[in-house]
């Protein structure tokens, strides 16, 4: 018996941006970038759940896939983004999975080290449909776009993972 296919909400978290990416039988069905420019407060930790509960709810999410804060940038704020999508995956049956961008480079770069604009260019030739993101990425001075693609690539791995 065929399993039915995963809607998978890849993440890429931050306390200003968020890279967000819905993927469904390997098909990107939404993708953007949430910008906070508030002062760290409950309040905002709630707007950016309340957000991701209307994305979920949207497109039928049944997995998140997150892409790993680095310990060494991580925040007690961003820690409370963690634990809420967390709480809240787990009181909805949501499974979660959690990949370090170090196993997002190998899945796309057959196992040589890579940075984040050659992680883009792999996830870009992958799906042709993220040239836009991918142009205005490359005319920032500050990265913006990045999470999308590592929210893409999170996505992306589980997906194959549950192959």
């Amino acid at each position: 018996m065929k399993r039915r296919p995963e809607t998978i909400l890849g993440l890429s978290l931050g306390t200003r941006h968020i890279g967000l990416a819905v993927m469904k039988d390997n098909q990107i069905r939404d993708r953007r970038m949430k910008v906070y420019t508030e002062r760290w407060s409950e309040i905002k930790l709630l707007i950016i759940i309340s957000m991701l509960k209307k994305i979920i709810r949207k497109h039928g999410v049944t997995i998140i896939a997150i892409k790993a804060i680095n310990p060494s940038k991580s925040s007690p704020s961003l820690n409370q983004i963690l634990q809420a999508v967390g709480k809240y995956a787990n009181s909805s049956k949501i499974a979660v999975f959690t990949y370090p961008i170090e196993e997002l480079e190998r899945y796309y770069s057959m196992e040589k080290r890579v940075n984040k604009g050659i992680l883009m260019e792999a996830v870009l030739a992958e799906f042709p449909e993220l040239i836009f993101e991918y142009r205005n990425e490359q005319k920032r001075k500050n990265s913006y776009y990045v999470k999308v693609f590592e929210a893409i690539a999170a996505a992306r791995l589980c997906a194959q993972e549950l192959e």
